[in-house]
C-alpha cells in the first residue's frame, strides 16, 4: 500500500489572487510528502492518506499605483480515509489544515507620503488579509488533494472470483463469503467456502510472523469442500488430468537442493516413458481411476508436513485393472534451494496403500507399481520452486515487472501458510 501511494511532492505554481482589492501575482511552491497508513478496521480495509508539506510564496501586490513586495511561508496538512473492499474504494470526507505567515518586505511608489499611507493601511488590513490568504490556501490545497485521491479511488479492484464463479454455479457450490479488513500493518481478506452440509476450520488461522509482502493461509477443509463435489464417484481418465499434471510438474529441476537424494532417484518424466529391460523405451498406456465418494482428494497440513493425494476405488491401465479401495499420496516438507528460497520437497516416493489386510497378487503388485509411476508426475519432486512474475502491464504500477518468490511455508493445525516476498 505504501509503495503504491507514498511519494514526494514538489510543486511550483503561478499565483494570481485578489485580496482586499490588492492583486497578488507571483510564484508559490509546495514541498512535502504524501503517505499512506493502514488503520484497524473490520468489514473494509481502512487506508489513511496524508499530505504534509511546507508552503512558500514570493508575490508582488498591485493596488492602484502602489506595489507591494511580499513573502509568505507556512505549513499545510491534509488527511483522508479510504475504505477499500472488492466493490471498490469509498473516499471519506477530507480534513485540511493550513498555517501561513506573510510579510510585506517593501512598498514601491515615487511619493514617500503615499508609501507611508499604504504601509499604515496594509498594517491595518494584514490580520484580515492573512485570514483570507489562509482560507484560500486551505481551499486550493484541499481541492487538489481531494481531486487526486478521488482519481485513485476510481480504480476498481479486480474481481478475485471472476474466473471461478461459472464453475461454482456448475458444481452447485455457494459463492465464498468474504470479509475485508485491515490492521495497522496489513490489509487482509478472509473467505470461507462451505455449503450447509460441509465443514469449516474448527480453529482460527495461526498468526503470521516474519517478513513478507503477501501471506496466504488455506485450511485443509477448503480443498475438500471445493473438490469433493467435482470428483466424488467420478471416473477420470489420464487425459482429464493432463492440465493438472502440466500445472504441477516442476519446470526447473536444476533449482533443487543439491543434497537431496530423492531428486536423483526419481525419473524426470515417469508418466510418459518407461524403460524396458531390453533398453528400449515404451510408452505407458493411459490410465483411468474411479474416485471415492467420500473425501476423494486428500490434503492435510499438520506438524510441518503437507500430505496430498487421492482416494480411489478402481484403477485401470491397458488390460490391467484393480478394483480395491486405495489411497495414493505424497508428503512434502519445506526446504530451501541454493538461493535461500523456500520450496516444498517431496519426502520419499509416492505411496500407494490399499484397504484390508490381504496380500497383493503378483498382478496386483505390478499394477501398484504402475500407479506409483503414473502419479509421480502428478506429485513432482518439488513444488513452489518457480518465481511469480508480475506482468509489466499490470494495473498497479508499484508491482509491475516485479518477481516474487516463496520466503516461508509452514503447516500447522490443518492450516497451510505461504509467505511471498
Amino acid at each position: 500500500v505504501q509503495q503504491t501511494v507514498n511519494r514526494v511532492v514538489n510543486q511550483s505554481e503561478p499565483v494570481d489572487n485578489c485580496i482586499l482589492g490588492t492583486r497578488l501575482v507571483g510564484i508559490a511552491s509546495l514541498n512535502g510528502t504524501v503517505t499512506a497508513d493502514l488503520q484497524p478496521s473490520l468489514g473494509a480495509a481502512l487506508i489513511n492518506i496524508s499530505l504534509q508539506g511546507s508552503f512558500n510564496a514570493n508575490n508582488r501586490g498591485y493596488n492602484g499605483p502602489v506595489v507591494l513586495n511580499t513573502t509568505g511561508s507556512g505549513n499545510v496538512y491534509a488527511t483522508r480515509n479510504l475504505l477499500l473492499n472488492e466493490s471498490g474504494i469509498s473516499p471519506q470526507p477530507a480534513f485540511v489544515h493550513a498555517e501561513l505567515t506573510s510579510q510585506i518586505n517593501s512598498i514601491e511608489h515615487r511619493l514617500r507620503i503615499v508609501r507611508r499611507i499604504a504601509e499604515k493601511k496594509a498594517a491595518e488590513q494584514k490580520p484580515q488579509a492573512d485570514r483570507i490568504a489562509v482560507a484560500k490556501l486551505r481551499q486550493q490545497v484541499g481541492e487538489q488533494f481531494i481531486r487526486e485521491t478521488n482519481e485513485g479511488g476510481s480504480i476498481a479492484p479486480a474481481d478475485p472470483l471472476a474466473k471461478v464463479r461459472p464453475w461454482l454455479g456448475r458444481l452447485d457450490l455457494v459463492e465464498p463469503t468474504r470479509s475485508w479488513g485491515s490492521t495497522s500493518e496489513s490489509l487482509l481478506i478472509q473467505g470461507m467456502l462451505r455449503r450447509t452440509d460441509q465443514l469449516s476450520s474448527p480453529v482460527p488461522a495461526p498468526p503470521v510472523s516474519g517478513v513478507y509482502d503477501i501471506a496466504v493461509q488455506i485450511h485443509e477443509t477448503l480443498i475438500d469442500n471445493a473438490l469433493s463435489p467435482l470428483l466424488a464417484g467420478r471416473t477420470v481418465r489420464q487425459s482429464d488430468l493432463e492440465p493438472l499434471l502440466e500445472l504441477t510438474s516442476s519446470k526447473s529441476p536444476s533449482s533443487a537442493p543439491t543434497n537431496s537424494s530423492t531428486l536423483a532417484e526419481t525419473p524426470a518424466d515417469p508418466l510418459a516413458v518407461d524403460q524396458s529391460r531390453d533398453g528400449e523405451s515404451e510408452e505407458e498406456p493411459a490410465f483411468e481411476i474411479d474416485f471415492a465418494r467420500i473425501r476423494p482428494v486428500i490434503f492435510e497440513a499438520r506438524e510441518g508436513r503437507i500430505r496430498v493425494g487421492v482416494r480411489g476405488t478402481r484403477f485401470s491401465q491397458g488390460n490391467r485393472e484393480l478394483s480395491r479401495d486405495m489411497e495414493i499420496t505424497a508428503e512434502y516438507v519445506p526446504a530451501h534451494d541454493d538461493r535461500g528460497n523456500t520450496i516444498l520437497l517431496r519426502d520419499g516416493d509416492v505411496d500407494v496403500a490399499f484397504s484390508g489386510r490381504g496380500r497383493l497378487s503378483i498382478s496386483q503388485s505390478a499394477i501398484k507399481t504402475s500407479i506409483q509411476k503414473s502419479f509421480t508426475r502428478a506429485f513432482p519432486n518439488q513444488i513452489a520452486d518457480q518465481p511469480i512474475v508480475i506482468p509489466t502491464d499490470a494495473p498497479l504500477e508499484a508491482i509491475r515487472g516485479k518477481v516474487y518468490r516463496f520466503s516461508q511455508i509452514s503447516a500447522d493445525d490443518g492450516w497451510l501458510t505461504v509467505m511471498i516476498r
